[in-house]
């Protein structure tokens, strides 16, 4: 088993991204694992789910990947970097908060293959939050609301930001949910209206953001839908469809975008449907 030591490519490539990375111990557990998984594809006729350790190796390695597959690793990473560095700004160094941050990039990190993109639609859709309550204040990162006799279980529900105004009347839940299409499925704006209502009213009845103590002791709590939809055209296709799918209990969708440069380098952006 080859002994690769990522610490080190996330250091040097991006810093931020390395100063959230595993311990030495960690990263041989995700080594033995990603021998394992590389093993079994080698036998088998599964498709290789990205990783964000296949990102990697496409950008060191320079018989890994296309020439396209290496721009999107490049600009993709850099782009997660730089939101690494932008959140723990916003975080304003308080060490409750980065901890949080911390163990939950956990995730990213580990090898669970297509499902990182979780983890990078939580971590734009938090810095968009943020920023989008100016007059709140970032309490927790992962935050235990659910009652039992009256009092917050440690054992109950969590929202993935909870933020506080002057008091907790003043108090706001948010939990972000990725939901991710396949646009050559996309049929027709019912389709994509009822599938996304679908995963999104799912998401508050799971939360119990409409359940009367939620409703009783916060102000609002919300559910932050994060769509990744690899296709522009589409996107701007069913632009009013995605604008108008939110609730009471929800946020307008946010979404990833891709754009290109003139020297052709690629960066990813999060934008609101609204900006559309």
């Amino acid at each position: 088993m080859i002994e690769i030591d990522w610490s080190t490519y996330f250091n040097k490539l991006f810093p931020n991204i390395g100063s959230m990375y595993f311990t030495e111990r960690e990263m041989k557990a995700v080594n033995r694992k990603l021998y394992e998984r590389n093993k079994r594809l080698l036998i088998s006729e599964e498709q290789n789910p990205t990783c964000i350790y296949d990102l990697m190796a496409r950008i060191v390695h320079p018989g890994i990947g296309s020439m396209r597959e290496k721009a999107v690793a490049i600009g993709l990473l850099t782009s997660i970097d730089g939101a690494i560095g932008k959140l723990s700004e916003l975080l304003l160094g308080d060490t409750f908060l980065l901890s949080q941050l911390k163990k939950q990039l956990k995730d990213l990190f580990n090898d669970n293959e297509a499902k990182y993109v979780e983890k990078i639609g939580e971590l734009f859709a938090s810095i968009h939050l943020i920023e989008s309550y100016p007059s709140y204040t970032l309490r927790s990162l992962e935050y235990k609301y659910e009652r039992i006799n009256g009092k917050i279980s440690n054992k109950g529900k969590d929202a993935d930001l909870y933020f506080q105004g002057t008091n907790i009347e003043n108090s706001i839940l948010i939990d972000v949910v990725n939901i991710s299409l396949d646009y050559k499925r996309i049929e027709n704006d019912t389709g994509l209206e009822t599938i996304l209502s679908d995963r999104i009213r799912s998401k508050i009845q799971t939360k119990g953001f409409d359940d009367e103590d939620v409703i009783k002791y916060y102000e609002k709590a919300m559910i932050q839908p994060f769509l990744w939809v690899f296709d522009w055209d589409t996107i701007l296709k069913y632009k009013n469809s995605l604008k108008k799918t939110y609730f009471s209990n929800s946020l307008p969708i946010l979404l990833m975008t891709q754009q290109t440069d003139a020297s052709g380098s690629l960066s990813y952006k999060c934008i609101s449907v609204n900006e559309l």
